[in-house]
Order: structure tokens, then sequence, then C-alpha cells
């Protein structure tokens, strides 16, 4: 009897230390921005958070030998030395090896990712306001120029969902499954790029009647855009994973972009049957686009082993889904789902808004309840406008108040893209299709694209700034939960 009561003192003591420090915790992350900075964190800083964050483990070490760990050496010592991480537990847990994982990790588990939650949003909310800017056609051509390609070895996979193409194989996963075995997947060099790769730049060969060239002017106290090599060399050997629609692949080529841009180009570009994506770097970064349309059986199974795969991803779903009673009420029942999902991997996961569409309807969308948007003859005339409702839960934002909710019940965050591109109906394709160059001949005003974006360096800048500090949040975040989360505070 000596030791279960031994074990529950500790389990009492630790929960009465975690509401203590709960009681502490900050309303903002400003106080703990320190830890986000490679440059300026030593170990001292990251013991007085850990010690902030959880409570002593050394009574535990004493009683069960299979949850010990070294103690650092000293509060100034450069190098922590950790105890096994909380993913490891899991696994020895699952196969028997630790009975059951004990009540004091799971709630620190659920305090860390309190704590990486509120670094993501602390530091990734972009606010201001669009401000209209004169461009020279050279100018205008240039802001919205982007070579990604030119520098790589571009191969084309035989296997159709990259997030299960297993390492031995070129992709990012770890599990070989048997079929696999016995019919690996071929990667042969890519002959022609998919013109859904390529954006027309804004003003130039999309919508350019209507396109209005704008600055975000952001509020003095927002986070700045992060230098291209401070932020290449944060995230080296890192895998960020965008998870998503043909927006979310947008969103993916506007980050490489601006990577590019500075002079870092993937050097390996892996596509699958589906077109789905996986870009490599030099410095062992890689950026991957897998797709998620709508949530079907295999998504409904692998999800949450899709998200583990990466060290941050941003995700988002709903496009997809019309404004209809049936599609609202579907997506309400999807969203919740693919949220729980992910959400035992919150600490490097977050959502990002549907971003809007601007087709002549309440709500921006293609089909609309409220109207018929879709069946009015389109041709000489017709354009992308500003959406009648954008805020509202029949509006613009429906998807994103049903995937709010959700997010919040499940402690994920949310990136506010939707109300930066609201007012921007101008930026869309309008007219043109994908492509490096757009023939006349591929002008159809009868297939009018309110949806898909042309690309500008300063339109994507708001959005670049917001998921380079994001990705930087959600990378500590999930460091400290993994690493340091078992660390007990150090006693002197």
């Amino acid at each position: 009897m000596a030791r279960p009561l031994g074990l529950l003192c500790v389990c009492l003591n630790l929960l009465v230390s975690l509401q203590e420090n709960e009681a502490k915790r900050p309303e903002s992350t400003s106080d703990l921005s320190h830890v986000l900075d490679d440059d300026t964190n030593t170990s001292q800083d990251r013991a007085s958070f850990v010690g902030a964050l959880v409570s002593p483990l050394k009574e535990k070490k004493e009683e069960d030998p299979s949850l010990s760990a070294t103690p650092a050496t000293s509060a100034s010592s450069s190098t922590l030395e950790l105890p096994p991480t909380l993913v490891e537990l899991e696994e020895r847990s699952s196969t028997g090896e630790v009975e059951e994982l004990p009540v004091m990790y799971k709630n620190r588990r659920k305090l860390c990712k309190v704590k990486a939650k509120d670094m993501v949003d602390g530091r990734s909310v972009v606010q201001g306001s669009w401000e209209k800017q004169t461009l020279a056609p050279a100018a205008l051509l240039k802001d919205g120029q982007c070579d990604i390609f030119s520098s790589a070895e571009i191969q084309i996979s035989t296997h159709d969902h990259l997030a299960s193409l297993p390492k031995v194989y070129g992709g990012m996963s770890d599990y070989v499954p048997g079929k696999l075995k016995t019919k690996p997947p071929k990667q042969t060099p890519l002959k022609e790029l998919p013109e859904k790769y390529f954006s027309p730049p804004c003003g130039v060969g999309s919508n350019g009647a209507s396109y209005i060239p704008k600055r975000w002017n952001m509020k003095k106290d927002g986070p700045t855009l992060i230098d291209a090599k401070q932020f290449y060399d944060k995230i080296a050997n890192k895998h960020l994973a965008f998870i998503g629609d043909s927006t979310m692949r947008q969103l993916m080529l506007g980050m490489a972009c601006h990577l590019a841009d500075a002079g870092f180009k993937p050097t390996k570009i892996m596509f699958s049957e589906k077109l789905e994506t996986q870009f490599t770097y030099a410095n062992g970064l890689v950026i991957s686009r897998w797709g998620l349309l709508e949530l079907n059986y295999f998504h409904s199974e692998k999800l949450s082993m899709e998200a583990a795969e990466a060290d941050a991803v941003i995700l988002n779903m709903g496009r997809h889904y019309r404004h209809t009673p049936k599609g609202i009420k579907e997506y309400n029942t999807d969203i919740k789902k693919v949220v729980n999902l992910v959400a035992n991997v919150a600490d490097h996961v977050f959502l990002t808004d549907t971003l809007p569409s601007h087709f002549a309807s309440a709500s921006g969308d293609l089909f609309d309840k409220k109207g018929a948007s879709h069946a009015k003859v389109r041709g000489k005339g017709y354009a992308c406008k500003a959406v009648k409702d954008a805020v509202s839960k029949n509006g613009g934002q429906w998807r994103n108040i049903l995937m709010r909710q959700s997010a919040q019940h499940d402690g994920l965050s949310v990136l506010p893209f939707y109300k930066i591109l609201q007012e921007r109906y101008d930026a869309h394709l309008g007219e043109m299709t994908f492509g490096p160059i757009v023939p006349k001949a591929k002008v159809d005003p009868d297939r009018m694209d309110c949806v898909h974006w042309c690309y500008s360096k300063t339109m994507f800048e708001p959005l670049i700034i917001q998921m380079q500090h994001a990705f930087v949040a959600a990378l500590e975040g999930s460091k400290m939960c993994h690493q340091e989360i078992l660390k007990g505070a150090k006693k002197t």
C-alpha cells in the first residue's frame, strides 16, 4: 500500500501546483516572447519557463524508475538532459511497458498546450487596413513575379497521397505498409509543371481591369515581416505542412515565393498523381501541401497520423461545402470531426479561415441559399464583387463561425485570414485561369473565378506575416510540450 499512497500524494500535490500555476498564467504572451527567439534564449530562460509550467519530479523518479530522468546540472548549463518525450511514454504505455500514463503527465500536457496556443494567438494576429498605392506597369509586373521551380529537380510519384509516402521512397512518413513493399511507388521526372502551380500576377494576367494595387498598413503594435533569411534559418530541418484545398495550395506557394524572392528555392520538388506537393530545401526544410477537400473515410482514419508527421501544420477545410441548408449541416458535422481528429496534436496544429470568395451573392459563394448567382448569365460586364453580407452566420463567414466554435472547444488557434481578404474582390483570377502565360484563348467570361487569387508580394504580405509568426510559435510551443513538459522545476 505504501507505493499507491505515495503516488496519490504526489498527484494531489501536482494538482495543487497546477492550479496555482494556472492562476498565475499571464493573459498575454508578452512575458513569454523571449522563449521564441533562439538567438537570445538561454537554458536559464527555458529552466525558468519550465519552473513556472510544471512541478518537481524528484519524488516521482525515486518511486518509478521507468519515468526517471537526469536533471540539468545547473541553471546556467548550456544543454539540458531531458527525459523521454511524452510521445515516447505514450508509445510505451500502448505496448504495456508502462501500465498507464499517469494523470500528472496528462495534466501537464493539457496545460502546456494552452501555453502553446497562447503563443500562436499572441504573435500571429495581424491588424491593419488596406491603403491604395500607385505602381508603374513595370513595378506592378515585378510585384507579381515568383520563381520557385527553376533550380529544382522535379519528380512525380505514382503514390497518390504524399502524406503517407514513406521516407525510403522520398516522402516524409515512417510507415511502410506491406503492399508498398511488394509494389513500391515510382518517381519519374516531371516533363511539364501543372498549370495550377502558377498564378498570374495581379493586374497583369488576372482580372486586370478591376485590380487596385494596395498595401497592408499594419498597426504599430502588430507583428512585422520576419526577414526571409532569418525565417529560413529558424525553420531549418523542419517539416511544415499545409493541409486543405486549392486555396491552401496558394498559401503554400505564397510562402515559397517569399523564400524564393530572397534566393531560397527548393532543390527537389515532388508531385503526386493527385498534384499534392513536397518542396525540399538545402537546409533540410520541407514544405508540403496535402489535400483535404471534404471529410471522407480516408481522412477520418488518417488525418491525425498525417498531422503528427509534420513539425507544424496549418489546416483548413471548407470551400468545397456549398452554402445551402444541406451543405451547412454537412460542414458543421464534418468540421467538428476534423478539429477533434487533430486536437491530440494541437501543440503544433493551427487552423485558418476559409478564404472569402466574391461571386455576386450575399455570402460571396457561387452556390448561395439566398440567391441563384450560379444560374445568372455570365459574360460581358460580369465581375467579382464585394461581399454583401460578410460577417453573419448566413453570410461570407458562415464556415468560419462554425469552425471557430469547434476550435475554441478543442483549444486550437485560428488565423483570421478572412478579415484581411474580405475587401479584396479585385484580386481574384477573374476571367483568367491558372498558368504561367495566359493566352487570349483561355479568357472565358462564362467561367469567372472569384475564388482563387492572383499573386502579388504586397497583397500576400499580411498573410505571410501571420503564417511566419504562427509557424515559429507552433514550433517553439511544440518543442516545449514534447521535451520540457516532463522535466521538473529545478531544486536548488
